[in-house]
């Protein structure tokens, strides 16, 4: 056992932190914990002075969080073919919240978008904050992190349409996956927010193997795996 330092920078994607990763000592003793938001600015800034890819090595991947898309309860739709109805005789009419910009939520529903050629103006946000702008009634619609929309959808406060994920998630069975909607454009469909583990490229095999079989370890644990069901 040894002390763990948590470096946090939630700004720029997540990209400043990332290259402080990246420039570290290839041993063993640094790593990046990494979201879905890091290959999205790796996609989208220009200027980062790292690459993803070939200055990291993936060491585990540790959990994933379902994508929500809910609604008010005063507006008229219940299910997913409903909601995409709805937009598509009303284009121009809604914008819905995301938990920011180019972030996986983001990403989710301007892919509903597209496939499904439908129009809503993007408000961002962050989910706490696009969850309370629909309860508030200053917003329609959002698409957010489960675990943050779960407490509020129990009481009836938001309506949930569907789950980005490929599957149901176990925290909330009733509420079914985009591609079991009936929508023939979202039968394939699938989005979620995913974290894991990098080490800087050069790291030796023999700890990135150390490192993956501790964090498998950990994550097998009954602690942190209710931990995780009940957040993720």
């Amino acid at each position: 056992k040894q002390p763990v330092l948590i470096l946090y920078r939630p700004v720029v994607g997540g990209s400043i932190v990332a290259e402080l990763a990246a420039r570290s000592t290839p041993d063993g003793n640094t790593l990046l914990v990494v979201a879905s938001t890091h290959t999205v600015g790796a996609a989208l800034l220009q200027k980062l002075t790292f690459d993803l890819v070939k200055d990291f090595r993936p060491v585990a991947l540790a959990t994933s969080a379902p994508i929500v898309l809910v609604v008010a309860p005063r507006l008229k739709a219940a299910t997913l073919p409903e909601f995409t109805a709805l937009l598509r005789a009303q284009p121009d009419k809604f914008n819905y919240a995301s938990c920011g910009k180019a972030s996986s939520h983001h990403f989710t529903m301007e892919s509903f978008k597209f496939e499904t050629r439908t129009v809503a103006s993007h408000i961002p946000q962050s989910c706490a904050g696009a969850v309370a702008n629909v309860l508030g009634g200053q917003r329609d619609i959002a698409a957010v992190t489960l675990a943050t929309a779960l407490p509020h959808i129990q009481t009836g406060k938001l309506r949930a349409i569907a789950l980005a994920s490929t599957t149901r998630s176990v925290l909330a069975p009733d509420i079914p996956a985009f591609r079991e909607t009936g929508v023939p454009e979202l039968k394939t469909f699938a989005y979620e927010n995913y974290y894991g583990f990098l080490a800087p490229a050069g790291t030796p095999p023999a700890i990135v193997a150390k490192i993956e079989a501790d964090v498998r370890q950990v994550l097998r644990e009954p602690e942190m795996e209710k931990r995780l069901a009940d957040t993720c």
